[in-house]
């Protein structure tokens, strides 16, 4: 796609700003080299400290208007009592308690 529109795109550059923007959202390079598939070592060495928090919690808050909708951003629909977060319906293939790579969380 991004060849069609005529951008020049390189080889894993969504992999590695996820591995990045990750690391610097939790801060646990476990769980991140568990996600990715990289070792700690890996990305202490190549992704640590590259972009900051506030970088990577507004990176990961790019989304849609229909997807922000349907999770309730800047609604003030129900919240669950316990963690505050909008009540909503799994989407199809979502699975309780597994995490993005299929290990559990």
């Amino acid at each position: 796609m991004a060849e069609e529109a005529g951008i020049k795109w390189k080889h894993n550059a969504l992999r590695h700003s996820f591995a990045s923007y990750r690391l610097a959202q939790i801060q646990n390079a476990n769980q991140v080299a568990l996600e990715t598939g990289h070792t700690v070592k890996v990305l202490f060495t190549n992704y640590r400290e590259l972009v900051t928090p506030e970088e990577a919690k507004s990176w990961f808050g790019i989304a849609p208007k229909v997807a922000a909708k349907r999770a309730g951003v800047g609604s003030r629909g129900k919240t669950s009592r316990k963690t505050r977060e909008p009540h909503r319906k799994p989407d199809r293939g979502y699975c309780a308690g597994v995490g993005i790579s299929g290990v559990s969380v």
